[in-house]
């Protein structure tokens, strides 16, 4: 078996995480209009559906094109201001 080159699962993890919570979400109901549910903030199917669309393409173009992560980025933030 290869070694791993990247560990996208490690590196990505707040991304992927936004992406289960989406999914989690939606597989447990939480749509407004669907069964009753009456919180706008949950958001339409639709709405949530380009969301989830919009964050699996944040996700490759940062893969594809090796940008860094939400992690790297806050930890850049945190640590050049600190410097």
């Amino acid at each position: 078996m290869s070694e791993k080159i990247v560990d996208i699962k490690e590196r990505y993890h707040e991304e992927i995480g936004n992406i289960k919570s989406i999914l989690t979400c939606l597989e447990n109901g939480r749509v407004y209009g669907y069964n009753g549910n009456k919180s706008q903030g949950d958001g339409s199917l639709e709405y949530n559906a380009r969301k989830l669309k919009k964050e699996i393409a944040r996700l490759l173009t940062k893969i594809e094109y090796g940008k860094p992560s939400i992690s790297d980025e806050i930890a850049e933030a945190f640590f050049s201001e600190n410097k």
